[in-house]
């Protein structure tokens, strides 16, 4: 508490003394202090009493808010240090976390813990029927082409992809579609969808064709996305997950384990090398600027060529691994069988490449059957 002096003004050493404010000062006639020496000294006594209590008051307070001050400084500076201390733990739990590699594993279980059991039905359920209506829509432009044109093997390359297409619905009902066997088939369906629907473009099919070859590349990329992704849709790298397969086929193609795949990897590098020279062909119609009916023709051929190539290299692969008798590979041996042998009839057999397409033909059916058999006797 602070008293103001300025109430009560008193200049020693004067004659007069003032009372009350400087804005409403009174003057006092001139009084002889020496006349009234007690009054004086009472007067002059209660003033240094005055003045002490105020300086000892301001003092008092200046101590007490200095000490709030300081008070306060040191309760901050005891905040800041804490805060510092919980930031550092943070970082370090925060760094021990992504380290421990936990951090996509917590992220993505949180991620499909938010599917539920409906949604992940749902897609496999659309997923399913897309590979329905491929198998439907290629096996009716096969057979019609076929008839049509009296030469079976026109029709080979749509039934090829209805074959295809009906191996994968059973990947797909017991999610398998992870495995790489039918990711690499994924990939030769959206090959054969896209290349297909330019074809037809081209050569201005029936738009039944565009639109079945539509679904292919659309069904094939949903396909290869939830077996890379599970039906959750995790976190995962295409690109990545590409490249690994690329260095897979690679290093695969330079493996021959036994006789069977010795075979098979012929097939597989025949067909890829009929579909290189197909390339060729189409890039030799475009630099001379020749027919699009013409380049729709080639490009229709290299479809097919695509897909078999894959079904070729995918036997390969399971022979490699000693899996022919499973249930995929049968069927994709029956597939082959009969497109190389259709392709054999039509090349005639007695020449070169025809005597090369029927023995492949009759390879492919021998391991067809001969697997179907051991797979019997096991059940």
């Amino acid at each position: 508490m602070k008293v103001n002096l300025s109430a009560l003004l008193f200049i020693p050493g004067s004659s007069s003394f003032q009372l009350g404010p400087p804005s409403c000062r009174v003057a006092s006639s001139r009084v002889n202090t020496l006349a009234f020496p007690s009054s004086f000294s009472r007067i002059q006594h209660q003033h240094t009493n005055l003045l002490h209590f105020n300086l000892h008051m301001d003092n008092s307070s200046d101590d007490n808010e200095s000490k709030d001050k300081d008070s306060e400084h040191s309760i901050d500076d005891q905040v800041e240090e804490e805060v510092e201390k919980v930031e550092e733990e943070v970082e370090k739990v925060k760094d021990s976390y992504e380290d421990s590699g936990l951090k996509g594993t917590v992220e993505e279980t949180i991620a499909k813990a938010k599917v539920t059991p409906e949604k992940v039905a749902g897609r496999k359920k659309r997923v399913i029927a897309g590979y329905k209506i491929l198998v439907t829509g290629y096996l009716a432009i096969g057979v019609a082409i076929g008839a049509i044109s009296r030469q079976p093997f026109y029709g080979t390359g749509p039934v090829l992809a209805s074959g295809v297409s009906y191996i994968m619905i059973g990947a797909a009902e017991n999610s398998q579609l992870s495995s790489d066997t039918y990711k690499r088939l994924n990939i030769g369906l959206f090959e054969y969808g896209a290349t297909g629907f330019l074809a037809g473009i081209l050569m201005k099919l029936n738009p039944l064709w565009a639109l079945t070859c539509f679904i292919a590349v659309v069904n094939s990329i949903k396909g290869y996305g939830y077996g890379l992704k599970g039906w959750e849709l995790g976190d995962a790298c295409a690109k990545e997950d590409m490249s690994n397969g690329i260095k897979s086929s690679i290093e695969g193609l330079t493996k021959v384990p036994n006789l069977k795949s010795a075979v098979y990897l012929a097939g597989t590098l025949a067909v890829g090398t009929l579909k290189l020279a197909k390339l060729a062909e189409i890039f030799n119609i475009i630099k001379m600027s020749g027919s699009p009916y013409v380049l729709g023709t080639r490009l229709f051929r290299l479809a097919k060529l695509m897909l078999l190539t894959i079904v070729m290299f995918t036997l390969k692969d399971a022979s490699d691994r000693d899996r022919l008798e499973g249930t995929t590979f049968i069927e994709l041996n029956a597939l082959a069988s009969l497109t190389f042998g259709s392709w054999a009839i039509y090349e005639k057999i007695i020449t070169p490449i025809g005597g090369l397409l029927g023995f492949l033909s009759a390879f492919t059916a021998f391991n067809g059957l001969t697997s179907q058999m051991r797979k019997s006797k096991k059940e």
